[in-house]
């Protein structure tokens, strides 16, 4: 059962589905009095849809109250009738005066349409910019999350090798010590100016500062 068609927006008139919507064709609504019609993408049972949810335009209406009138005067045209010359004239003035508002709407239409579209071009091209400064910083971002890493196994790295150097400082300090007191323990006992040398050599070898200079 095919939706039940309301009034028509224009002049209260009765609709009728003239066309049902299908698949391969669109759904017409067509007003019987004033002729005024709508096209749709309404199928099957819910034909009739978009001319219950059709919101009427004040010009259309003004349009359609004309055409009436105007099929009224036409149909008392060749009557005797005293007035009907002069309200012909009239009643085509108001025609043609419709029409002039009809087209006034139409280019107001289209000037609506392209501020539209020039809307859409610029959202659209403030998202590509947008797309393009997100994707610059995530490249910066990821270019110093990579310098930061690669500082920190570098700190890493030179704090390894100094450990490793002051362990092997320390080694040759601890080695030069016990060659030192090997050649103490190979001096006379009378040469106690050259145990002293030899022992102060080995305290600054081991960097032994709690001895004074020259003692």
């Amino acid at each position: 059962m095919s939706t039940a068609l309301k009034p028509c927006p224009f002049c209260g008139g009765e609709a009728e589905i003239e066309r049902p919507g299908t698949r391969r064709q669109s759904c017409i609504v067509s007003c019987t009095n004033c002729g005024a019609r709508h096209e749709g993408p309404d199928e099957g049972e819910q034909s009739g849809d978009t001319w219950n949810e059709r919101a009427p335009d004040p010009r259309e209406a003004e349009i359609a109250t004309l055409r009436r009138d105007l099929a009224a005067l036409s149909a008392i045209q060749g009557e005797s009738f005293p007035d009907a010359q002069r309200a012909w004239k009239a009643i085509t003035g108001m025609r043609d005066e419709a029409h002039a508002r009809a087209r006034l709407a139409e280019e107001a239409t289209e000037r609506v349409r392209a501020e539209r579209a020039t809307a859409e071009r610029e959202r659209d091209e403030a998202r590509h910019l947008y797309q393009e400064e997100k994707a610059h910083a995530d490249r910066i971002a990821s270019t110093a999350e990579s310098e930061r890493r690669s500082a920190l196994a570098e700190r890493n790295e030179a704090r390894e090798c100094e450990e490793a150097a002051r362990a092997e400082l320390a080694s040759l300090r601890e080695r030069v010590a016990g060659w030192l007191a090997r050649i103490t323990e190979a001096l006379p006992d009378d040469s106690a100016e050259h145990y002293n040398a030899l022992r102060d050599l080995g305290d600054d070898m081991r960097g032994d500062s709690s001895k004074p200079a020259g003692s």
